[in-house]
């Protein structure tokens, strides 16, 4: 029969070893298990598509080189002419006052007035006469031309153009007569540049040969090198 002091020693070490694996299991237990949370994807956006190149518009027909280059008389904007005033001599024959050509000038006629007229053609003739304006501004002229102001009397010109917005070019220029130029200084008229012109200065109609200009003409419908003859004597 087992004595109570051994009984005692193995009661001890029955719950030592118990103890021991309740520990042992409670060690094992991870507890609660807060989820951490899963980072949030951000959706990449997607790549914007590239543009379309864009496509150059198809080149227009060449314009001839030296029409490119911009005139050095053109006329970019309309004006008013200046009414004139007479410059009569009192020593020479003729009118004698502004009043007196008031009465001599046809219906229409503006700013009528007594100048003095020289001329070096033929003979000599020193006089006074009775001038007048054709026009005051560009409303005056009922054609496709500008008013040109001129001491001598304003007037109308021809052309197809007043000013450089009338035309595609962007210039409008005077220009010579094409046939043989107009004598007495005044231009035949006020053309549009083009893109098949031939010329734009008088310079560039050395290759023609000395007296040759730059003019407009009519049959050819742009500017071209016409050689310049001389006006007529007497």
């Amino acid at each position: 029969m087992p004595s109570w002091r051994g009984l005692t020693l193995g009661m001890g070490m029955a719950l030592l070893v118990l103890g021991g694996a309740g520990c042992k299991k409670k060690s094992r237990d991870p507890g609660p298990v807060t989820a951490t949370p899963s980072p949030s994807v951000t959706a990449s956006a997607s790549p914007t598509a590239s543009p379309s190149p864009t496509t150059s518009p198809s080149p227009t027909a060449s314009a001839s080189p030296v029409a490119l280059r911009p005139p050095e008389r053109h006329r970019a904007a309309a004006g008013a002419c200046p009414a004139e005033k007479g410059n009569r001599n009192p020593a020479w024959e003729g009118c004698k006052s502004d009043k007196e050509c008031a009465k001599e000038v046809g219906a229409g006629r503006l700013n009528p007035r007594c100048n003095v007229r020289s001329s070096s053609r033929g003979p000599m003739l020193s006089i006074n006469v009775c001038v007048s304006d054709g026009c005051m501004s560009d409303a005056d002229c009922q054609g496709n031309g500008p008013c040109q102001c001129n001491r001598t009397g304003n007037y109308c010109a021809a052309g197809n153009c007043k000013v450089d917005a009338d035309c595609a070019s962007g210039f409008c220029s005077p220009s010579a007569a094409d046939e043989g130029h107009a004598c007495g200084g005044r231009d035949a008229g006020f053309f549009c540049r083009t893109a098949n012109d031939d010329c734009v200065e008088d310079a560039d109609c050395k290759q023609v040969g000395d007296g040759a200009d730059c003019v407009f003409s009519n049959k050819a419908g742009k500017w071209t090198c016409v050689t310049r003859l001389p006006c007529p004597v007497g």
